[in-house]
């Protein structure tokens, strides 16, 4: 992972936020680099354009492209695109040489899998009090695998104080993450080692779409991208529909965990950096990890099956099912 900071964001703050903020990114990109690895890209890392319409020959030909070409509300540099070519006037049979035109090539980017566009802009996403930080991944490769993505700071809420420096890190770090697959989008993604689909895909290579459907807590959803049961799991425990991630890695984790060899899975969890988040990478098909760079999880270590799949507080006697867990 290499960071792209935006310049234009980034000048206008004080020097000490400035600084604080090349430092959080660089240590949280420091324990990725210690915890994950990828099959290295071949030479620069290159965005592709985005296509906007596409004719119906044979292949299939871009016709247009988008004139702006954004990571979330990052613009991308033209330096970091490939080549694409897009034609007009074309038969069905193929295109003449001059009815097209190829978008000149940038350098891309050199001695990295993934690129991460680093903003610090006061967005409306950011008026929330709660909100420190968001990200989003915009580009990936030919296995899924995310490519370029973007983590905008809110100003407002960076501290320079040295009290503050591991939350600001631990921040970089929980949004970095997201940035290279830990979120629900990639789900319906992720592979198998042999980088076959762990969904199984349509002609077009998309994973099962629906544009309305009822979810299993009997939401009412207008677009759905529906992951194989064998990756997501959906059951009724306390009372209430859980979603729990089933792939192996995480399945043995947490059954060793807990000491319950009973146990599906889990319910996903934010521990950044933690064993589950490891095993989760692992099991997308995209990386390699270290396990030895986890940090060790006591929540609910040895608690048996009954702390992981009932009520965390007894109803019939209101305690805590754990006395040593703080519980609600």
């Amino acid at each position: 992972m290499t960071p792209f900071y935006y310049n234009s964001s980034l000048s206008n703050l004080p020097d000490a936020t400035r600084d604080i903020v090349f430092k959080a990114v660089d240590k949280a990109i420091q324990r990725i680099r210690r915890a994950l690895q990828v099959v290295p890209v071949s030479g620069n890392l290159f965005a592709e354009r985005v296509c906007t319409a596409t004719l119906t020959t044979t292949p299939p030909v871009c016709h247009s492209i988008a004139e702006n070409h954004l990571c979330l509300e990052m613009p991308i540099p033209d330096g970091h695109f490939a080549s694409l070519r897009y034609c007009d006037k074309c038969t069905s049979n193929g295109c003449t040489a001059d009815a097209c035109i190829v978008s000149p090539a940038g350098t891309g980017v050199p001695n990295t899998d993934f690129l991460n566009y680093v903003r610090v802009e006061d967005t409306d996403d950011c008026r929330s009090s709660s909100t420190l930080a968001y990200a989003s991944t915009c580009q990936q490769d030919q296995y899924d695998r995310p490519t370029f993505g973007v983590t905008n700071f809110s100003p407002k809420k960076l501290s320079t104080s040295d009290s503050a420096f591991e939350h600001q890190v631990s921040t970089a770090l929980h949004e970095l993450l997201h940035t290279l697959d830990f979120s629900s989008r990639f789900f319906p993604l992720m592979r198998y080692e042999d980088v076959t689909p762990r969904t199984p895909r349509d002609e077009q290579g998309n994973p099962p779409i629906f544009n309305a459907g009822t979810c299993p807590n009997g939401k009412q959803i207008d677009y759905y991208v529906e992951p194989a049961n064998t990756t997501i799991n959906y059951s009724t425990e306390r009372d209430h529909v859980v979603a729990k991630l089933v792939t192996p890695r995480v399945r043995a984790f947490v059954q060793d965990h807990a000491i319950c060899s009973t146990l599906v899975s889990t319910e996903l969890e934010s521990q950044d950096g933690g064993s589950i988040t490891l095993a989760f990478f692992a099991d997308s098909g995209w990386y390699r990890v270290n396990a030895s760079t986890s940090e060790v999880m006591h929540y609910g270590r040895k608690k048996g099956c009954s702390f992981a799949t009932e009520k965390c507080v007894d109803p019939a006697t209101q305690r805590a099912i754990a006395a040593d867990h703080f519980m609600v």
